[in-house]
């Protein structure tokens, strides 16, 4: 099992953000001194938003390597929900290829699946919170029948 302490993973996005507004305040600080000395607030304000930007800057780049970090572990997903149902899908691709319809039993196994439950499943989802491209996918499987 993957420890996410071993990544190298610094700081939360809410650490690195506090860290963030504390430089931004300390360097805002700093030009309402420069300000004061020149008396140009356009000077301040140009260091400001350069300030911001590479502040921005950072955070985003260590976002990205925090992401690629998390996606570099076999078996990731952003989406547990669509990979488990890709997964059932794909057992019930197996099972219409060696039966030749898709109506599994309600106790069918497939791969570790309990695919006639799922196959249920989907029909009782079908009106509810099936998404078309799912329902595409599945209609589109020899034998598929939503009242089975």
């Amino acid at each position: 099992m993957i420890n996410l302490e071993d990544l190298d993973i610094k700081n939360t996005p809410d650490e690195q953000l506090e860290g963030t507004r504390m430089m931004l305040e300390n360097d805002m600080r700093q030009l309402a001194r420069q300000r004061s000395q020149n008396g140009t607030y356009e000077d301040a304000y140009a260091g400001y938003e350069a300030l911001v930007e590479e502040a921005n800057k950072a955070i985003n780049e260590a976002l990205d390597h925090q992401a690629s970090q998390l996606e570099s572990i076999s078996g990731w997903t952003w989406n547990a929900q669509n990979a488990a149902w890709e997964k059932r899908f794909t057992a019930l691709l197996s099972f219409v290829s060696r039966e030749g319809h898709a109506s599994p039993s309600y106790n069918h196994i497939e791969d570790g699946h309990n695919l006639g439950s799922w196959v249920s499943n989907q029909r009782l989802n079908y009106r509810k919170n099936l998404s078309p491209e799912k329902i595409e996918r599945l209609e589109s499987l020899t034998g598929w029948l939503w009242n089975a």
